[in-house]
C-alpha cells in the first residue's frame, strides 16, 4: 500500500480498478488546513489526464505494470497488430 506522500513522479498505483502514473506531484501545506498533495495523473489504459488532490486518510494499492518493447506491424478494419 502506499501512502498519499509517496505519489512522486513516475509512481504506478491503481486507482478506480484503474492504473495510473503520477506526472506531476505537489506536496502543499496551507495555515490552518492539512496538508495536501496535489498530482496530475494519466491512466495507462486510456491514456487520460486527470488532476485530482490527496489528503493524508487516502492509500492506494501498488500497481503491477510490466513494460515490453513492441514493433507496430499493422492495423486493419479497426485491430492493430504488434510483434
Amino acid at each position: 500500500m502506499l501512502a498519499y506522500t509517496e505519489l512522486k513522479k513516475g509512481a504506478l498505483f491503481v486507482y478506480e480498478g484503474d492504473p495510473y502514473e503520477v506526472i506531476e506531484s505537489n506536496f502543499l501545506r496551507m495555515q490552518q488546513r492539512k496538508a495536501v498533495v496535489q498530482t496530475k495523473i494519466r491512466n495507462l489504459v486510456t491514456g487520460k489526464i486527470l488532476d485530482r488532490n490527496w489528503q493524508a486518510s487516502d492509500s492506494f494499492e501498488e500497481a503491477e505494470v510490466e513494460r515490453q518493447t513492441a514493433v507496430f506491424l499493422y492495423a486493419n478494419r479497426g485491430e492493430y497488430w504488434f510483434h
